[in-house]
């Protein structure tokens, strides 16, 4: 891993985190077994109507699907140096032309419903490992506004960022967004951490 030159947040790249192998087996799946995306947060708090936050489609990738989900969730797990226990199942994001995920973050913010629900048991996000499987021609950049950095879709590579501080408060300037594609199609898989054991 590489660690990006900011000193607001923890982030790093890794280039040729998968194969172009890995890649296709991981696109093959899911674009075949994908559905509408959903989001915590609820709709009235983000200021965006359900159709105008996140337009993409996810697929749930179980560890027991297929070996090579177990396989890359290990090594997911073992870059970080993270116990998978910590771990939510990897997920995959199928962004088609003209679809985006609005500004947002992967932290759950304290004081909120959605806080509340989904960070009783397990604590909030810790980091976030996302890959890129497959890359648009044109668009679909991950970008993080307050950072003033904004990462090009590159097959196989991964983006990885704590969400965070070292106190366990949320770090606001982890906000990103997945930018609108204009040609082609991007996939990423995603994996989150929390503080405690799932």
């Amino acid at each position: 891993m590489r660690r990006v030159q900011t000193n607001k947040a923890e982030v790093y790249t890794y280039y040729n985190f998968l194969t172009k192998d890995e890649c296709q087996t991981f696109e093959d799946y899911i674009t075949a077994n994908r559905e509408r995306s959903t989001v915590t947060i609820p709709y009235s708090e983000t200021g965006y109507n359900v159709t105008d936050f996140r337009t993409s489609t996810t697929c749930m990738l179980s560890r027991w699907d297929d070996p090579i989900v177990n396989t890359i969730d290990e090594r997911i797990c073992e870059t970080l140096a993270v116990n998978e226990k910590y771990g939510e199942a990897i997920q995959g994001q199928y962004y088609e032309e003209g679809q985006y995920f609005k500004p947002h973050t992967d932290f759950f913010a304290p004081g909120t419903k959605e806080y509340d629900i989904h960070c009783k048991h397990y604590g909030n996000r810790t980091w976030t490992f996302m890959i890129y499987v497959k890359a648009p021609l044109e668009g679909g950049c991950t970008l993080f506004h307050d950072l003033g950095i904004r990462f090009n879709p590159v097959i196989g590579s991964a983006v990885i960022w704590k969400n965070l501080h070292e106190d366990g408060t949320p770090n606001e300037q982890t906000i990103h967004e997945g930018e609108p594609l204009i040609k082609g199609s991007k996939i990423v898989i995603t994996k989150w951490f929390r503080e405690k054991c799932m």
